[in-house]
């Protein structure tokens, strides 16, 4: 019998049906790795997911492993707590400026479903707003305490931005004196052409009470594919995957009062969004048999092309492989799925970052870079172990997140 990996034995935990919980948690009692699952937990932001799961298996975990996962916990909720007030306090003066913005992931998610701080963690808000009520919006954040979070002129961010070789989406960090962050996203490529229809979106949006303020939050099936978009955007790295499938579940188990299969199928096709929608189905419906998960893929899948099937299928793989061997190269990925288009551009940054210094400096404005010791070593050992099962993984992969650009890389 093949020993499983802590990345492994954790998503089973905090993924699977009760049986396959109980097992994994044995596993780990056996192995004696509650305290390094607990710490792995909270790399993946999923402390509450744990503490939840432990709780309705009965799981007994040793003095040393608990007493880590209250601190972490408190900590956590704490965090949770603050953003979530503050995030709450700004949206609502958006709101009364006749501002209208939705939030969705982490902060929509407490503010509609979850209700409490403590079941999410959070390190920052993510919001939706128009374009065109973005400086309103950059003045009224300002009357609350938050500024924006960059380190050349507004203005001169703003133009770097518009000249970006590589085009992502748009979005600003806000954050005020205690750190707490509010990140304003005014446009969100999809492989449509026409991405996320934002001004729909807001309008859509359901409003909630939360902390004494009006909060307008995104309708569950924008949830869904919203954090269907982040788990392609991410690569499907366990780091994040578990916890945004961890969301998508929680909508999928509230049953079809609050979104429809049917609503979330269209809006998925109008978005170009199918094939991960499909994948992050598939992985629920893997851990957790005819659960709502398999369902929805059942529905979704019948009304999805051979190709979009296979993509998908190879997307859930991506995941399942990422659990057993550690986070996929970027730069792998890239490399199977590069374009004349993507080549050309490649060649264009280069010579930028060479000739201009602050687009040098500014050129990933708001995007995570991975440090180049770690991405050359995960390079090295996906291009050392390539079989062509992989490759065909990876190329998955890579198609999807060139895709998710829209049409300025085809």
């Amino acid at each position: 019998m093949t020993t499983q990996t802590p990345s492994q034995l954790l998503a089973t935990l905090l993924l699977a049906d009760p049986p396959g919980a109980r097992s994994a948690a044995d596993e780990i009692s056996e192995r004696a790795l509650w305290t390094n699952q607990i710490r792995l937990a909270l790399t993946w932001r999923a402390l509450p997911q744990l503490r939840a799961t432990l709780t309705n298996l009965g799981v007994d975990v040793d003095r040393n492993a608990r007493e880590t996962l209250d601190e972490l916990s408190a900590a956590s909720a704490a965090e949770s707590g603050l953003v979530s007030h503050c995030a709450a306090r700004a949206l609502g003066a958006l709101e009364d400026a006749g501002i209208r913005v939705a939030a969705f992931k982490g902060f929509g998610m407490i503010a509609s479903l979850y209700r409490r701080p403590s079941e999410r963690m959070l390190s920052d808000a993510d919001v939706l707003i128009e374009n065109v009520n973005f400086r309103a919006a950059v003045r009224v954040l300002a009357r609350v305490g938050f500024t924006p979070d960059v380190s050349i002129g507004l203005e001169e961010w703003l133009d770097l931005l518009d000249q970006r070789v590589y085009r992502v989406h748009d979005f600003l960090d806000f954050a005020n004196d205690s750190g707490v962050k509010i990140d304003l996203h005014w446009r969100v490529r999809t492989p449509s052409s026409a991405g996320f229809p934002i001004p729909e979106m807001i309008e859509r949006a359901d409003v909630h009470s939360f902390s004494g303020s009006r909060v307008r939050v995104v309708r569950a099936e924008d949830s869904i594919l919203l954090t269907t978009h982040h788990l392609v955007r991410d690569k499907f790295a366990p780091r994040s995957t578990v916890k945004d499938l961890s969301d998508i579940k929680a909508w999928l188990d509230t049953g079809e009062k609050q979104w429809t299969v049917d609503v979330l199928l269209v809006r998925a096709r109008s978005t170009g969004l199918i094939p991960s929608l499909l994948a992050a189905l598939t992985i629920l419906s893997r851990f957790e048999p005819g659960s709502n998960a398999s369902e929805a893929a059942s529905h979704v899948g019948a009304a999805s092309s051979d190709a979009e099937r296979t993509t998908s299928e190879r997307l859930a793989d991506v995941f399942a492989l990422q659990l057993e061997r550690g986070t996929i190269s970027d730069i792998v990925v890239g490399l199977t799925a590069i374009t004349p288009s993507l080549a050309r551009r490649f060649v264009v940054s280069r010579v930028r970052s060479l000739a201009d210094a602050k687009y040098r400096a500014h050129k990933f404005a708001g995007e995570s870079r991975t440090s180049f010791g770690i991405a050359a070593r995960e390079a090295a050992r996906d291009l050392f172990t390539l079989t062509p099962k992989r490759l065909a993984l990876y190329r998955a992969l890579g198609h999807e997140t060139r895709d998710y650009l829209g049409e300025e890389t085809r």
